[in-house]
């Protein structure tokens, strides 16, 4: 699935029962299509603002090859705000550095496409929580 194809869903009704649940979490992803250009003196530009870090999760989503790592960028996450040398952060967790009590303060067309696509919904939101809270559970039991 090419990035342009996933749907963005406009914030509705539920982001302020939300409060920003999955932003706490973590900062949403940059799509390629999120930037003018991809260069890397342009990229760079982007990151030395201070908003941005890059990440890796383990496998390449292109080729189904479970070896190597992918790399991506998002939000940099607020606790490493404060830290001169934060731009890598391959950790998991950590609260988006521009959620603030009122949400993102981006407009709508101007956040990371992670952002945009993520469908606010209480059902979806719920099980999620249920399903983390029972994974919590038994890896208790197993360690």
């Amino acid at each position: 699935m090419i990035a342009n194809d996933i749907i963005d869903y406009p914030p509705n009704e539920f982001c302020n029962e939300c409060k920003g649940h999955c932003c706490k979490s973590m900062g949403c992803h940059f799509s390629p299509n999120d930037f003018k250009e991809l260069t890397f003196e342009a990229l760079k530009t982007e990151i030395e603002k201070g908003f941005i870090s890059i990440d890796a999760w383990d496998g390449n989503p292109l080729t189904d090859d479970i070896g190597g790592r992918t790399y991506y960028l998002r939000m940099r996450n607020k606790y490493y705000s404060d830290k001169k040398y934060n731009i890598v952060d391959f950790s998991w967790g950590g609260k988006c550095i521009l959620l603030t009590e009122n949400g993102c303060p981006l407009e709508f067309n101007n956040r990371p496409k992670g952002g945009r696509s993520l469908k606010p919904e209480k059902k979806k939101w719920m099980y999620w929580r249920i399903y983390q809270t029972t994974m919590r559970h038994r890896l208790d039991g197993i360690s």
